[in-house]
């Protein structure tokens, strides 16, 4: 299963990228970004996807951003059904809460089973006032964003979708903060809310977060009105906004558009995915060690050398790709220490799935490294740069490790990390080509690039090449553990 990723490239248009996501992983994003964060994410997704023509081959890892909600007192009521809706003549709707986990459970009645129900058409009407611009629809998805920009943390989405009879389905939701049930304009609704990490003092990260959901069932016409938000929106404001939309019959000429809930069962965009437990991997290929010289693809590379800095006061400032660097180094130039959050995993269902365990103060390391590379072939090459990864090591073996993503950073140090690729490179081109250099048939460079990484972790580091193939089958590592 693939998921649409909207990238919004200026004010009237957008640019779709389609990635595939790790197993038990599903993300949507349609937001509107400034102008850093459009970049930002443009070259994330470009990093998975595999280009056949080499001077497209290029990687950069993407953020994990996923639709998740603010903060806040645990309100659900365990083994509870509070909603039941008769969605047309066909269909009930029953939702149901147990501990963290919502159901909404969408099925035939068993009389009507063999009956086929009647088609019906609405046309919505809204105004969500000046605060508000449509940014972009597509089949039923209209998006907003707010005057305020997206920063604040005001933009909303709402989908509409057709219950059709295809198939009895189950609608679930994980780690939910608040289920409430409500009305909107006399119909019945549901207000959800699911948690990001409980305990954290770093909740404003996610106030551009979609975290906020509410249905509307307008059962008269066989419909569900799916509106979702970013967190700073307030939920009252929301439930305006919903109640601002009337509903009329129509044609199917001059109906809305919509998707049908079989269709959209297949990814259900507003349902976080229940989280598992990732076990370490063992790495089957030989890892090679600073000094050595691996040959992969064209190219032959040698780490010559890896230093583990604490200062930036001897490094060239315009060479770091960091929005916000007063967050991460004094006017002396030595690096801040910061609080880092451990964080406990749970299931979603019998307990949250992430929650602040303990905390400690963690000093930050420049993992500064000079590498060498030649283009062994006879044609024009691309490279990339490698990213960082973290291992575990028994018996001489290593096993690939998910320690990083087991604890929680400040805003400014997570986006120097600027998911597992370099933050400073002495040689860069700048721009989208941060990470990119081009070789000629034959030749040799010498480049210098830092990674900013947690100080407990430098005696776990691997550096993976791979120049931005999406396969793992030629990927090589090195070990610069120190």
């Amino acid at each position: 299963m693939k998921n649409r990723i909207n990238v919004n490239k200026s004010e009237d248009t957008s640019t779709e990228f389609f990635i595939q996501p790790e197993k038990e992983e599903v993300y949507h994003f349609d937001e509107k970004l400034d102008d850093y964060e459009k970049q930002l994410l443009t070259e994330n997704v470009l990093r998975h996807i595999n280009m056949e023509r080499k001077d497209n081959n290029m990687k950069k890892g993407w953020k994990h951003w996923k639709a998740v909600a603010c903060l806040g007192a645990v309100l659900l009521v365990p083994c509870s059904v509070f909603a039941t809706v008769k969605i047309s003549q066909y269909f009930n709707s029953q939702v149901s809460v147990e501990d963290y986990q919502m159901k909404v459970d969408i099925h035939k009645q068993d009389l009507q089973s063999a009956t086929k129900a009647p088609e019906k058409y609405i046309k919505l009407k809204t105004d969500f006032g000046s605060a508000y611009k449509l940014d972009k629809e597509d089949q039923g998805m209209c998006t907003f964003t707010h005057k305020a920009g997206f920063d604040a943390g005001k933009d909303f989405w709402y989908e509409v979708i057709k219950v059709d009879g295809k198939k009895d389905s189950i609608y679930s939701t994980y780690d939910n903060e608040v289920v409430e049930q409500l009305k909107v304009n006399g119909h019945e609704a549901v207000y959800f809310k699911t948690n990001e990490i409980i305990g954290t003092e770093y909740g404003d990260k996610y106030d551009t977060c979609y975290g906020q959901h509410l249905l509307v069932f307008y059962d008269e016409y066989g419909y569900i009105i799916q509106f979702n938000s970013m967190n700073k929106l307030e939920k009252d404001k929301l439930i305006k906004l919903a109640g601002s939309v009337s509903v009329e019959e129509t044609t199917e000429n001059k109906a809305t558009s919509y998707t049908l809930l079989s269709k959209y069962l297949e990814n259900p965009i507003s349902a976080n995915i229940k989280q598992t437990v990732v076990e370490d991997k063992k790495i089957d290929t030989p890892v090679y060690k600073t000094g050595e010289k691996l040959e992969h693809d064209e190219f032959s590379i040698q780490v010559e050398n890896v230093k583990l800095l604490d200062s930036v006061k001897d490094l060239d400032i315009s060479s770091f790709r960091i929005d916000n660097s007063d967050g991460l180094w004094d006017a002396s130039g030595n690096l801040k220490p910061y609080k880092r959050e451990n964080i406990k995993i749970g299931d979603g269902v019998n307990e949250p799935e992430r929650k602040v365990e303990s905390q400690e103060v963690i000093n930050p390391k420049l993992v500064y490294v000079t590498m060498n590379i030649k283009n062994s072939g006879k044609e024009k090459e691309t490279f990339c740069l490698p990213d960082i990864i973290f291992t575990n090591t028994k018996d001489g073996e290593y096993y690939l490790t998910h320690i990083y993503n087991n604890a929680n950073r400040p805003q400014v140090i997570e986006d120097a990390f600027i998911d597992y690729m370099p933050c400073y490179f002495k040689e860069t081109d700048g721009g989208k080509s941060f990470w990119i250099q081009e070789f000629e048939a034959g030749e040799e460079k010498t480049f210098n690039f830092a990674y900013l990484i947690d100080e407990d972790m430098t005696d776990k580091m691997l550096l993976r090449i791979d120049n931005g193939s999406d396969s793992d089958e030629n990927i090589k590592y090195i070990d610069i553990s120190r």
